[in-house]
């Protein structure tokens, strides 16, 4: 199979597509409970986006989740009209966009970016972190590695956070046109106001979560490769913002940092130098622990008790050779997912990796599609497991921990023995809000409902409040009791639950 070009993946891509990929799976991080959608929403935009024209600049819904190395990362959900309104600007102007994609990439000799929006196989989703397609991308690490004795690692310092959205006119046109022409009646300068407009008009910082906002640090990072390039750095890889350079010496590699380092600040980013290193190779083609896990999967033959606690306590030798990242767990619990066990085996492995949850909450989000779906979950341990991760979310206010912990009792009829209202008040999350009122109406407990129902209404007077809770506020109020387009939306039946 003919490998495909970056620019010829984004020209498979039709404004609709684009339009409805963005909007319609795109603007829920997959980092949620998995209990909402915009699809409704998008068939609603279909017909009525014309109302959508004089949306203002707003806040939006904060989420954080925890990282595989136990720290939390800043996600967000903004405001489904104004992320419309973003989307619609990109379909608008696809073809401006995938000129400049060509522009841009047209004489790579391999595809440098490997994680981008495209078409999926199976999915109406146009991004997955991680995806890889080697049928399509190719594998040009053995091709551009030849040769070389360093490999350079390079990180962007807060990538998501540190775009200046004026950066993106600069980058679609360059930098000495956009600041002349600030108009924002020009394609380019509206794609900034939209931009703005989810963040309060903030300049500073993309969210991160929706779909399109990878699409616009795309915009940005193909021309740090192209004049990567041009200085002569033929043989790099990006992983969104992770740079891989293969260099002949160590010299080079420094030199690669600096060039590097002078493109980002073109666009006012700047590299992280604790994540930036020059390694000698060879190196494995794969992670150490990753081959060392696939090669314990095989030495053991047999998974019974003996095999299932080997492995597992191998893992966990791992982990401490490797900064404790969780990943190598949940890793691990892929592997397994697909191995049939004895009940006692069963028993075992599944108290073990609920376990394992607790210490690392990062597992959490991960449990239901890797071990509830594929192993029995003894009832009473499954309660225990949600009332620890309810507890300590409560206590060290994880967002996730608590997220999650009502939703697992939503769907396995769990009942919180600790739950109380003013906790959940405390954490002031609207995703927790929401789920919250979800579990107690679930249980019929009308007097918590009411309360927060309340507190929906209170929230929703303060403009900005509003945009922080938009979520848990439309779902709970009336038609009557929201205003403008909202209220519209509710009148049509419109729900962002699944």
């Amino acid at each position: 199979m003919q490998l495909k070009s970056y620019y010829e993946l984004m020209n498979e891509i039709t404004p609709l597509r684009l339009y409805h990929g963005l909007l319609a799976h795109g603007l829920f991080t997959e980092k949620l409970p998995p209990i909402f959608s915009s699809v409704n929403f998008f068939d609603y935009c279909q017909l009525f986006s014309q109302n959508f024209n004089k949306i203002q600049p707003t806040t939006y819904i904060f989420y954080e989740n925890m990282r595989e190395i136990n720290i939390p990362r800043q996600l967000g959900i903004p405001s489904p009209f104004a992320y419309h309104n973003l989307c619609k600007c990109l379909s608008d102007n696809w073809q401006y966009i995938c000129e400049h994609f060509k522009k841009y990439t047209i004489n790579q000799t391999y595809k440098i970016s490997r994680i981008h929006i495209r078409e999926q196989k199976n999915t109406p989703t146009l991004f997955r972190m991680n995806y890889k397609n080697w049928e399509i991308d190719g594998f040009p690490e053995p091709d551009i590695m030849f040769g070389k004795r360093y490999l350079v690692k390079a990180d962007i310092s807060r990538f998501f956070p540190s775009i200046y959205s004026h950066s993106i006119p600069w980058a679609l046109i360059g930098k000495s046109t956009a600041k002349k022409s600030t108009s924002s009646k020009l394609w380019y300068n509206y794609i900034d106001q939209c931009t703005r407009n989810l963040k309060y008009g903030e300049t500073q910082g993309l969210i991160i979560g929706p779909h399109a906002s990878n699409l616009l640090a795309e915009i940005i990072s193909i021309v740090i490769d192209y004049n990567l390039l041009n200085k002569n750095w033929k043989y790099m890889i990006r992983n969104i913002d992770d740079y891989h350079c293969y260099v002949d010496s160590y010299n080079d590699g420094q030199k690669f940092i600096a060039d590097l380092s002078d493109e980002l600040r073109k666009f006012n980013l700047t590299i992280n130098y604790e994540k930036t290193k020059i390694v000698e190779l060879p190196l494995a083609s794969t992670k150490d622990w990753v081959r060392q896990l696939k090669i314990q999967r095989k030495l053991i033959t047999n998974m019974d008790y003996h095999g299932v606690t080997a492995f597992l306590d191998n893992v966990i030798d791992i982990m401490n050779n490797n900064k404790n990242i969780s990943s190598i767990i949940n890793y691990a619990i892929k592997i397994l997912s697909k191995v049939k066990m004895t009940e006692n085996v069963n028993e075992y492995y599944t108290k073990t990796i609920l376990h394992y949850s607790i210490i690392y909450p990062y597992l959490i989000p991960l449990l239901e599609k890797y071990l509830f779906n594929k192993h029995t979950v003894d009832h009473s341990i499954l309660v225990k497991f949600i009332n620890k991760i309810y507890n300590d979310g409560i206590y060290y206010k994880f967002i996730d921990e608590v997220s999650f912990s009502l939703y697992f009792s939503i769907k396995y009829n769990v009942i919180i023995d600790t739950i109380d209202i003013n906790d959940i008040l405390n954490i002031n999350n609207c995703i927790v809000s929401l789920l919250a009122f979800l579990y107690y109406k679930k249980h019929k407990n009308n007097l918590e409902c009411k309360k927060l129902k309340d507190y929906a209404y209170n929230l929703s007077i303060n403009n900005d409040d509003f945009g922080q809770n938009w979520l848990f506020i439309y779902e709970l109020l009336s038609e009557n009791e929201l205003t403008g387009i909202w209220s519209d939306l509710k009148n049509k039946g419109i729900t962002f639950l699944v």
